[in-house]
């Protein structure tokens, strides 16, 4: 996907040097100067540190400096429509040579290709009419200039409601002035043709526009306009009338909110619904440049144009300025992946955007994972039919799984991705598309050994896997293998059924018979338990009388079976029952399971403690524990915490202001930071003071700081959501 967003080599001028020489900056200012140059040059995209020092250069009118500043900040960030006219300002300032005007000239086109903006195309077409020689001598080819400006224009922003009237209007007052010099028909003619064209779009001063028209019309000869343009004036009144409450809802004075953008949503729907893909293009421009980091309009946007405008230039472009708006976000980057491929893009230019958005500065696991995939897909839409384990595609698909591991290894060690997105994607690879069989084991028993192995559903996945490939004995054999173990959420319950399910569907009455025989006694302990649970008066009667029941000693415990069990037999001093180790069972054996009789006191507890009554244990644990409330009356909410940041980096960070405790989020599964916290103080000064906070940046990374608000007086407070970078 090729950027869009081409960058300007202004140059430095001697004059700009040596006056930046004679400028008297404060010590501080230049301090920080210092400071905030060296900042960026370890952390390039933080956004602040840009526009702090762009702010204290300009304060300064260090135009070298600036303009530099300037370019290292685009070269990563896309300009909004304010940042734009003041660097366009600002160089018109200096301008001493054609060269100069050159330079503008392109500034001007590169500023064009951020976001959609009607001032900066009117304010380039008045510059050329201003500064360029050819077009201010309205010279033949000035005139083919101005016009492939102007026609750029239109076709960019010529279709807003509100404010594109401003170019059509530069761009007739241009025709017209050089009619009027020329005296040529054929120029007039084109003048004419704005007027008809313009005269046809919504407009809700078409009236005015056409008795404008009728009055040239009359001063240039003509007795009457055309019928069929006077309807086209109607109906262009009409068009505007039924967009004018939704224009109204997005006009430029309202708040960047979830109501605006609720607006520009409505107003979407309508357009769609008029079956115009032009306007629906510009109101999705128009709205990303309100709301440039919000990413499901990007993806909306994209989404759009895909499947109804299909140009495959036009998407790459958006693609391109979707992901530079959003970096961070892995769905975005996996979307233009996969337009690049499905448009024709080549690999090199492909597998380039894949490593780009690995360095991005990607937020989570789904994130990474999102790209990895992406990248995935297309390595394996790259597999001949059939394919080998040997061909040289095989080889690059193997190597991305073997970077993507490392990868999620590196960046995300206790991430547990239950869905196997990545796992049983490498292993389905090789053992269903390449037949290599020996290597999707291994990656199913790298995946089992690690702490996915702790679900139930991993080893159904590998199960599932050998099945479809019709190795039932494996299949068999790794249930055997692990149906007695303690899976995580009642697992080994469920891998129960599904051996079950298995040998009915696939197995014989002997291996039916032989599973059920296993998985039984797991079935029917969590029958039982299930039902103590839901008796819970039984269960705390059983609890009293278990706790007030008479402890026997050993001694007569034994003296009780000797009375009782004919069976019973005293074990001789120093005699082991080593021979009841061959009646293990041989799949026991093949699982790697000791007898019963080798087991250490840690399994024998271990198997205590899971043949416990759960309904008894949970109604204990209920009574026992009480959930811990937070008032949040002293508290702040901060967020966006790198994934890195602890509760000790909290506590440094608001040392002076005494710390009463820190609730960092967490993810339930996987004990991972969730990027907000919680941090309780012992008074209100202290939260105000730690409010104050705001805007601080912790290991490379801006947080949000507030005073939590609990919904309705009670629970946790959320940080407010931001649309826009501002600038």
């Amino acid at each position: 996907m090729a950027e869009d967003n081409r960058d300007v080599d202004m140059g430095n001028s001697d004059d700009d040097s040596s006056s930046e020489e004679e400028v008297d900056i404060d010590p501080q200012d230049e301090q920080r100067i210092m400071q905030l140059e060296s900042q960026l040059e370890t952390s390039p995209t933080v956004y602040d540190l840009h526009v702090q020092l762009l702010e204290l250069l300009k304060k300064y009118k260090l135009k070298a400096r600036l303009r530099s500043a300037r370019q290292r900040m685009h070269s990563l960030f896309p300009f909004n429509e304010n940042q734009w006219m003041d660097w366009i300002n600002d160089e018109m300032e200096s301008i001493s040579s054609p060269k100069d005007i050159d330079e503008i000239k392109q500034l001007f086109q590169v500023a064009t290709q951020d976001y959609v903006s009607v001032t900066i195309w009117e304010s380039y077409l008045e510059f050329l009419q201003a500064a360029d020689p050819d077009v201010l001598s309205k010279t033949a080819a000035g005139g083919d200039v101005f016009r492939r400006a102007a026609e750029a224009a239109l076709t960019a922003a010529g279709l807003h409601l509100s404010e594109g009237h401003h170019i059509w209007q530069t761009y007739r007052s241009h025709e017209q002035s050089v009619a009027e010099e020329s005296g040529d028909e054929k120029q007039l003619e084109r003048v004419r043709s704005l007027y008809h064209r313009q005269l046809q779009l919504p407009n809700p001063q078409a009236p005015e526009l056409l008795q404008e028209y009728e009055e040239w019309e009359t001063q240039h000869g003509k007795a009457s306009v055309p019928q069929h343009i006077r309807a086209a004036a109607q109906r262009s009144s009409d068009a505007a009338q039924l967009r004018a409450a939704h224009e109204a809802a997005v006009s430029a004075d309202k708040t960047a909110d979830a109501t605006l953008l609720a607006a520009y949503m409505a107003y979407i729907q309508l357009e769609k619904a008029q079956k115009d893909p032009a306007r629906v293009q510009l109101l999705y421009e128009r709205a990303v440049s309100v709301f440039p980091v919000t990413s499901e309009l990007w993806l909306q946007y994209t989404r759009y144009l895909e499947t109804e405008v299909k140009v495959p230039t036009l998407i790459n472009q958006v693609y391109a300025r979707a992901v530079r708006n959003c970096p961070w976000v892995g769905s975005l980057w996996a979307a233009a992946l996969r337009a690049h491929e499905r448009l024709g893009g080549p690999d090199q230019e492909h597998e380039a955007m894949a490593t780009k958005a690995l360095a991005a500065g990607l937020q989570g696991p789904e994130d990474y994972l999102a790209v990895l995939l992406a990248r995935a897909d297309c390595l394996r839409h790259q597999l001949p039919t059939p394919a080998g384990p040997s061909s040289p595609a095989a080889g690059k698909l193997q190597a991305w799984f073997t970077h993507s591991r490392s990868t999620m290894t590196q960046y995300f060690p206790a991430y547990l991705d239950r869905s196997l997105s990545l796992q049983a994607y490498c292993a389905h690879v090789e053992g269903v598309l390449l037949g290599d069989l020996a290597s999707m084991r291994e990656v199913w028993e790298d995946t089992v050994k690690g702490q996915l192995g702790r679900y139930y559903e991993t080893w159904l996945g590998w199960i599932t896997m050998e099945r479809s490939l019709r190795q039932l004995s494996a299949a068999r054999s790794l249930f055997k293998r692990c149906y007695s173990r303690h899976f995580e959420e009642g697992g080994q319950l469920a891998l129960a059924y599904e051996w079950i399910k298995f040998e009915r569907e696939e197995g014989s009455a002997e291996d039916l018979f032989i599973a059920s025989l296993k998985v039984d006694p797991i079935i029917e302990q969590a029958t039982a338990a299930a039902t103590a649970a839901a008796n819970q008066p039984a269960a705390a009667v059983a609890r009293a009388a278990a706790q007030n029941a008479n402890k026997l000693s050993r001694d007569e415990i034994k003296a009780k079976r000797r009375a009782n069990d004919p069976n019973f037999k005293e074990r001789k001093p120093g005699v082991k029952r080593d021979h009841e180790d061959s009646t293990m069972a041989p799949e026991a054996a093949a699982a790697g399971l000791s007898s019963p009789q080798k087991r250490t006191k840690e399994h024998a507890d271990e198997h205590m403690a899971d043949t416990t009554d759960a309904g008894f244990d949970a109604a204990a644990a209920a009574a026992a524990k009480q959930p811990v409330v937070y008032s949040d009356e002293h508290t702040v909410f901060v967020k966006g915490l790198g994934f890195d940041v602890g509760e000790e980096d909290l506590r440094r960070l608001f040392a002076e202001l005494g710390v009463k405790s820190v609730r960092l989020g967490r993810d339930k599964a996987t004990g991972a930071s969730r990027g907000f916290a919680y941090v309780d103080f012992d008074n209100d000064e202290a939260v105000q003071k730690a409010s104050q906070k705001d805007g601080e940046v912790v290991n490379g990374r801006k947080l949000f700081i507030a005073k939590s608000q609990p919904p309705g007086g009670g629970g946790r407070g959320r940080g407010r959501g931001r649309f826009d970078r501002g600038g």
